[in-house]
């Protein structure tokens, strides 16, 4: 090389018998003088095949003069920050012909992507009959661990696992935080969080890791934080459970809250406070104001009326009325609650399936 290599740089890249036009981007440096050397990535202007270790030559986009040339250490590279010397020192990390090295900084590199065994593998430039057991190997000293997906199971660095754990259980702690009286959340809340992980298939598996591992408690649909404590006085507690179960029972001839006053001390705030964890927690569901209907009569009044509209024209107050076995104080709140999440839709004085409405307007 007689001169300098600078960031930014054009070149023609050669590997193999191929040559593409590219940037190359100096990682620690600006400039590699002749003689130097440095970490680099290069930005093709076409995709190449590529293993590790396999050398390569950059000339001048003229290739009047070579430039220099290097080692592939990563072939399928996302782009690399500058100068972040983390990632520099795991970059020369891949520089090693120690296989468990390059292994262990490739799952680190994938993040929380992840990998798998064969994936692995071949990032790591390791034989295949080697691959598994050294694999094996470091799951066995938790330096690599395997997540099982509804679909397939990948391998993620022990801290790349652990910061998402870290985070899922500060996402939660923020959510109580934000809503003392609550005690669980949906675990949607928490993917809505962690969006930037682009699985959420990955995240509700580290949850279960997480509940499996007692760090979080709850079930498929809502968790809470082991060591979170609900600010429900323990009568409040106890009266909440009393009125879901009275919701149950009730069906669609749900009780005002205002019955249940006594029992909360005469304090028109616990009462509200109530109700909003019970409405939080997915117990019980708002219709209109001051009026509830438990999650499980709910549930049941969208397939009731859906399918009573499947089999008609419409259906009037009245019929629907009949249909639940209630009476019209109720009725009338809760068609235009039918009306108001979309399943129903409004013509004169009945009532029709919206979606089949939908379906027929598309069409």
């Amino acid at each position: 090389m007689k001169r300098p290599i600078k960031h930014r740089a054009a070149v023609r890249f050669h590997i193999g018998t191929l040559e593409v036009l590219g940037t190359v981007a100096l990682l620690d440096c600006d400039s590699i003088a002749p003689g130097g050397w440095g970490l680099a990535q290069i930005f093709l202007e076409e995709p190449v095949t590529a293993v590790w270790g396999q050398p390569f030559v950059v000339r001048a986009p003229s290739a009047t003069q070579t430039l220099g040339g290097g080692q592939i250490l990563q072939p399928d590279a996302t782009k690399i920050r500058r100068r972040h010397l983390e990632v520099l020192e795991q970059i020369e990390r891949l520089w090693t012909d120690d296989a468990e090295t390059r292994v262990l900084t490739a799952a680190w590199f994938s993040g929380f992507a992840g990998v798998t065994m064969s994936e692995l593998a071949r990032s790591a430039n390791v034989a295949t009959d080697d691959s598994a057991a050294l694999i094996a190997k470091l799951q066995a000293e938790g330096m690599l661990k395997a997540v099982r997906l509804p679909h397939r199971e990948i391998l993620l660095h022990a801290d790349t696992l652990a910061i998402l754990q870290t985070r899922i259980v500060d996402a939660l702690g923020r959510l109580h935080s934000e809503s003392p009286l609550v005690t669980s959340h949906d675990r949607q809340k928490i993917f809505g969080l962690l969006d930037y992980v682009g699985d959420d298939a990955l995240v509700n598996a580290v949850i279960d890791l997480l509940v499996a591992q007692k760090s979080l408690i709850g079930d498929g649909r809502r968790i809470a934080r082991a060591d979170f404590k609900p600010k429900l006085s323990a009568n409040l507690r106890k009266l909440k459970d009393k009125v879901v179960e009275t919701y149950r029972a009730a069906g669609f001839q749900p009780p005002d809250p205002s019955a249940f006053a006594p029992q909360a001390g005469g304090n028109a705030a616990n009462l509200k406070d109530l109700f909003d964890v019970c409405a939080a927690e997915g117990l019980l569901v708002p219709i209109a104001d001051q009026l509830f209907l438990h999650a499980d009569a709910e549930s049941m009044l969208r397939e009731c009326v859906g399918q009573r509209l499947r089999e008609g024209p419409g259906a009037s107050v009245a019929e629907i009325r009949d249909l639940l076995g209630t009476t019209r104080k109720y009725a009338v709140p809760i068609c235009e609650y039918l009306d108001r999440i979309g399943l129903t839709r409004r013509e004169g004085d009945l009532r029709v399936l919206a979606a089949v409405e939908n379906r027929h307007e598309r069409r």
